[in-house]
């Protein structure tokens, strides 16, 4: 009887070791297709691994869908023919899989090629993927496709270049008051004819302060004018910083 009661334990005890081990796949299978459902569904990144070649083992939706590469095609392939081929002579894609691997990652911010040949521009980081026993088994990678910005953000910069070039080139004073009237700007033309040697020596100067009696009154108005969403308009002498007597005409708005 002993013995039956032992043997009847360890069949419940093993029954229930099973059921949680059972439990325990089923959430780990539960986890992981969630968490591949969730990496398929991102369709605005691209993210696909590697082995410590670089040879391109897993592409999502969103690695195929940005580069434009089907997942036959891509797999097999080393992850170099995404690269430019100035960066492919240059050896910027093994210098990346090796900071990733030296120091945990490594920032892709450059352009890169789709399948059709197209250049675009890629902002991502790579990482190594470990194995169990903590060793390097190869490396995932996470872009976004920042094409569009990049081009708005090169229109921004060539039209603040080409604004300041206007700027630099006119004989206009142009100048930029805070709304305590104190100078914040004055345009590379202005400060050549207002012989203004150091901005800094002024920035942050009354701009009224540089006209006299009438002149100062005048200034004032025009400000006041501006704020009430006008523009003012007047005329009258004042020097220069270095002293010499001009006759200005003056906008504020």
């Amino acid at each position: 009887i002993s013995a039956c009661l032992v043997g009847s334990e360890m069949c419940i005890r093993d029954r229930a070791i099973i059921d949680r081990l059972r439990a325990t796949s089923a959430a780990l299978q539960e986890s992981e297709e969630r968490n591949r459902r969730i990496v398929e569904g991102a369709k605005d990144y691209a993210v696909f691994t590697t082995d410590t070649k670089g040879v391109v083992l897993d592409w999502t939706p969103g690695a195929e869908a940005i580069f434009g590469w089907p997942v036959s095609e891509i797999v097999g392939k080393k992850v170099d023919i995404l690269f430019t081929p100035e960066d492919q002579a240059a050896g910027v894609p093994t210098t990346e899989l090796q900071t990733a691997r030296e120091v945990g990652c490594a920032n892709d911010e450059r352009w890169h090629l789709r399948h059709d040949g197209s250049r675009l521009f890629v902002n991502g980081s790579v990482r190594p993927l470990h194995n169990a026993h903590g060793e390097i088994a190869g490396y995932i990678k996470i872009g976004r496709d920042e094409t569009e910005r990049r081009a708005v953000e090169e229109r921004l910069r060539a039209g603040e270049e080409f604004n300041r070039r206007v700027l630099a080139s006119s004989a206009d004073c142009i100048k930029v008051l805070g709304l305590d009237t104190n100078l914040t700007f004055m345009s590379e033309g202005g400060q050549r004819v207002m012989e203004v040697s150091d901005f800094n020596a002024i920035r942050g100067c009354p701009w009224p302060d540089f006209w006299h009696a009438e002149g100062h009154e005048k200034a004032r108005a025009a400000v006041a004018a501006a704020r009430a969403g006008a523009t003012g308009h007047f005329r009258g002498p004042a020097d220069t910083v270095a002293g010499t007597p001009k006759w200005w005409d003056v906008q504020v708005t």
